[in-house]
């Protein structure tokens, strides 16, 4: 891919579009760990920027990187195949914008070539992280455990902060073998870690801890040493990781016998995955050779579940569970094969 551009000084960029254009790139970096409504609200700033200055972007041309190339293919595809199926209505409008990333992806990664606003963007990423990560162990204050409305938003979004800690931990330790204080970022990324393990029960994101710290290992070392690094790598953050309680309660819910869940039973992530997975794969038969619908996966899901469970009278009560109509199967995989079929699969996986 061309390497981008670097911003200029004179009349090539004007002063106020640079400006915006550093302030809506740290804008998206800052809410990206935890505000849908920040990081649309930068990406329409940014888009609007790039329509005033095109040249910029063209010059990059990113359609030239296959895999974004395949992002728009699949984008296009998205599009064409909720018209086709769900028409031009509010519904459609709302499915599409889900997948906006894959328009603003291009923009984003070519601003990112510019050594400058590579590094706002990471100060900006680390400072959203940093908000986060102190907000999670804030919750666990004694005066703030009881408030089970604000623990419920907190246990509603540990997936996506949890991701979003571990990629912002592991960006800030590559960017710390060149950077002028490298134990800072060190340091910082470290505490991303352990608040991840330590402050949140994100299985996700704990898995994402481990995964990331070995390649971190891996890449930081050369030859043999890398295969020791990895190993060793995995066995402290296992070892660490073991200790908390976070951990040691989301490991234990995952092995936990596979049961029936009863009418006034708390839910438990771990068994309604498990259903998600087979209603899923009910749909994948059913529709992924020319995908239900994006705009109607929670309807076929539905569909599924009465007939899985309509006539079992151990399981008929799962029909009152909200998460037999919930609009996406917590798997992308999933969803893009009983969405758009198996051409989205494959272009997805490409």
């Amino acid at each position: 891919m061309n390497p981008g551009f670097v911003m200029q000084e004179g009349d090539a960029q004007p002063r106020w579009w640079r400006l915006a254009l550093t302030g809506a790139l740290a804008g998206y970096a800052f809410f990206a760990a935890f505000s849908t409504a920040g990081t649309a609200l930068s990406l329409f700033v940014l888009f609007v920027l790039a329509l005033l200055q095109p040249q910029v972007f063209l010059a990059a041309r990113p359609w030239r990187e296959p895999v974004l190339l395949a992002g728009w293919v699949l984008l296009a595809w998205i599009v064409g195949h909720t018209l086709l199926t769900t028409g031009f209505n509010r519904q459609a409008g709302g499915t599409i914008n889900r997948y906006h990333e894959l328009l603003f992806a291009p923009m984003v990664m070519v601003l990112l070539r510019d050594p400058a606003q590579r590094r706002v963007f990471l100060r900006w990423l680390c400072a959203g992280a940093l908000l986060v990560a102190l907000a999670y162990w804030a919750a666990r204050l004694p005066a703030l455990q009881g408030d089970m409305r604000l623990q419920g938003e907190f246990n509603q979004r540990r997936i996506s902060a949890g991701f979003a800690l571990c990629v912002t931990a592991f960006l800030a330790v590559i960017h710390a073998r060149r950077a002028p204080r490298p134990w800072a970022w060190r340091a910082l990324a470290a505490f991303f870690a352990l608040t991840v393990l330590f402050a949140m029960e994100a299985r996700t994101g704990h898995l994402v801890v481990l995964g990331l710290a070995m390649y971190a290992g891996w890449v930081h070392t050369s030859g043999a040493w890398r295969w020791i690094a990895l190993l060793a790598v995995a066995g402290v953050v296992l070892a660490v990781g073991l200790s908390s309680e976070r951990v040691q309660n989301r490991v234990a819910e995952t092995f936990m016998p596979v049961h029936i869940m009863a009418p006034g039973e708390p839910p438990q992530s771990t068994l309604i995955r498990r259903e998600l997975m087979t209603l899923s794969l009910d749909v994948a038969r059913r529709h992924g050779l020319a995908g239900a619908g994006y705009a109607n996966y929670s309807k076929v899901q539905e569909e599924a579940a009465r007939e899985r469970y309509g006539n079992d009278p151990q399981r008929s009560h799962y029909l009152q569970f909200p998460w037999v109509r919930s609009p996406n199967p917590h798997n992308e995989y999933a969803m893009q094969l009983a969405g758009g079929g198996i051409v989205a699969l494959a272009l997805f996986v490409s």
